[in-house]
């Protein structure tokens, strides 16, 4: 039991010193330009699943989301949209395939209204195939797979906000 326990500290270390030695970090507020370390986020769907996520990501990351735009740094605007579409012809004993779609921009601008960082957009596509006796409404499987699309449109997006291109935007 004892050796089961040292070995599973040697695991955790070598793994810890592997994760640090490819360059791996936890994402924070300071990969990110100084603006948007505090700031006002606008949404057309304040309690949106996506957009609900995008912020507990933003607060995770250390980012001051204020409801007082005269508290932030700047206002960002972020709208999603999600649809589907069946990509095969349904009959009653084929599997339907579904193309998932979700799709965000953003854009920030100063407290004034005036754009400072221009408007971007991610989108995320998958197909999904569900068995004949499937309904998408109550499918568990495309609520996996949209909430793995979500995950990956806000890692899109962060990977935008800190981006060079992002950071000379906000230089001039």
């Amino acid at each position: 039991m004892k050796n089961l326990c040292y070995l599973k500290n040697i695991i955790l270390f070598v793994s810890l010193i592997l994760l640090a030695g490819c360059g791996f970090h936890l994402r924070s507020a300071e990969s990110l330009p100084p603006e948007f370390h505090t700031i006002y986020l606008q949404t057309a769907n304040e309690y949106g699943e996506f957009e609900v996520t995008f912020k507990r990501a933003l607060k995770a990351s250390g980012v001051v989301v204020t409801d007082d735009i005269d508290q932030a740094k700047l206002r960002l605007i972020l709208t999603s949209n999600y649809n589907y579409t069946t990509t095969s012809a349904a009959t009653s004993n084929q599997a339907r395939v579904y193309s998932l779609t979700y799709l965000a921009t953003i854009y920030a601008t100063d407290k004034n209204g005036k754009t400072i960082l221009k408007l971007k957009s991610t989108s995320v596509t998958r197909s999904v195939a569900l068995a004949p006796d499937e309904v998408y409404e109550s499918s568990n499987q495309i609520t996996i797979v949209k909430h793995e699309m979500q995950q990956e449109l806000v890692n899109r997006l962060f990977n935008i906000l800190s981006s060079q291109q992002t950071f000379n935007e906000l230089a001039t």
